[in-house]
This record gives structure tokens, sequence and C-alpha cells, in this order.
């Protein structure tokens, strides 16, 4: 028996001995182009795969430092005519979907906002509250820019940068930390003090990386674990003690 695949006018058959080539490659661009989404997410079996990735995203990333926050402009992305030249066509789609805004000032040209970029964005401005939420984008804009531009005199921020668009607008007293480094040590640690250990899985996101370390193979910790909720009438079989790492990005 055969198949078929149809293109159109025309057919490729494909035979059961025949195999179709994979393209890693092309499968990676690919993957490659989602990350730069606000929703975008990934899980993983593996610590070394969780870091091999961490270390892409933070390849991917840079900051920008001092950048006077009375000098920053919030724009709407129809009105940002240069990122259009700049940005990739799933940048533009995925922020026409969600915050509608793009932000440039000092050494930062027109770049998308994401959604997680609203909240540190918001406290350069000084302003909070739900009703920010529920404004149109354009009045939103307009609230921003005149908050931005009475900022304190010389009050300077950090702006990360990620696969294409701000994920932050932090102030200058804020300490950047890698991520990989920060998961390595964990991870080194873990394996130290818990040798017994069983990564139990691992998920990144722009908003929050975690990975999870089950310990159900150290059999002291569970002997003390199990006698202390013992003690206390409780059943220990509900439980299953494991150390959760996590990180906000």
């Amino acid at each position: 028996m055969s198949g078929a695949i149809t293109y159109g006018s025309s057919a490729l058959e494909i035979t059961p001995q025949q195999t179709i080539p994979f393209d890693s490659t092309f499968l990676k661009a690919q993957e490659a182009k989602n990350y730069g989404k606000d929703n975008a997410s990934k899980s993983f079996a593996k610590p070394n795969d969780m870091l091999e990735f961490l270390m892409e995203r933070e390849d991917n990333a840079e900051w920008i430092n001092e950048v006077d926050i009375r000098d920053l402009n919030v724009m709407l992305l129809e009105d940002a005519t240069m990122i259009y030249r700049t940005a990739s066509t799933e940048i533009v789609h995925d922020t026409a979907k969600n915050t509608g805004l793009v932000i440039q000032g000092g050494d930062l040209l027109q770049t998308a906002l994401r959604s997680c970029a609203m909240p540190s964005l918001q406290e350069r401005a000084k302003i909070s509250g739900t009703a920010l939420t529920k404004v149109s984008k354009l009045v939103l804009r307009n609230i921003l820019n005149e908050c931005l531009n009475v900022a304190s005199d010389k009050a300077t921020a950090k702006i990360r940068i990620a696969d294409g668009k701000v994920s932050a607008v932090r102030s200058s007293d804020y300490v950047p930390l890698s991520i990989p480094e920060i998961f390595t040590a964990t991870t080194e640690y873990i394996n130290t003090r818990f040798p017994h250990n069983h990564f139990a899985g691992g998920n990144w996101s722009h908003v929050l990386s975690t990975a999870e370390f089950e310990l159900s193979g150290e059999r002291d910790l569970i002997k003390t674990y199990t006698e202390a909720l013992e003690k206390r009438g409780i059943d220990h079989k509900r439980f299953n003690p494991a150390y959760v790492y996590l990180h906000l990005i």
C-alpha cells in the first residue's frame, strides 16, 4: 500500500520503503519564531535539555542600561513605522494580538512591548491599578507617556530585550542575574546534597521558569518526614517530598 500527499495539482507518492528526511535545522528555526510570542512556553524532561535551552534564550536577550525614563516614548503599533522594517512578521502579528504597543528612547530603537513588561513599565511611570488593563490602548499609551515624562530627574532604567521584544523595564538599581548560571548552581547543589534526586521536569516562559526535583529516593529524608507526619497523625503516603526551584524572569 502507498499513500499520497497532494499539493495543488501534484502528488508526492510515499511507499513503505521510503523515509522522509528530518530537517532539524528547519524545525529549530520554526520553533525559534514562536519563542518571541508573549505566551511562548516549553517543557523539559531532562535538565541538560533545559540548560541548553536557557542558554539559547540568554543568547537571544540583552540589557540596555542607563536609559533616561523621561526619554521613553510609548507608541501604538500601527504608528511605529520603523518596527515593520526591523521586527519579524511573527513579532508584529503577536504584538497586535496582545499589548499593541511599541517603546523607544535613548539607545532603544522601536521595539515591541511584551505583556510581561507592562507591570515594570508602569512602575517606572509610578502608576498602578486594574483600571489600566481596562482602558483602550490609545488611552494607556497617553497615560504612560504623560507619567514617564514627569519622572524624577536623572531617573534611569535597565531594559531587557528578549527574543525580539521588551520583556522588562527595571529600575537602575536592579541587578540582572543569569538564569543559566542560577539553574546550573542550583542543580549542582541538589545533586551534591541529595544524590538520589530525580529531575521531575521543568518549564520555561517569558514570565517564569521552574524546575522540580523529586526526592523520593532520599531514604533518610523520607524517614524524617514520615516520622514527623506520623507524630501528628497525618498519613505520610499522601505526601511526596520534592524540591521546587522557581525563578521570575
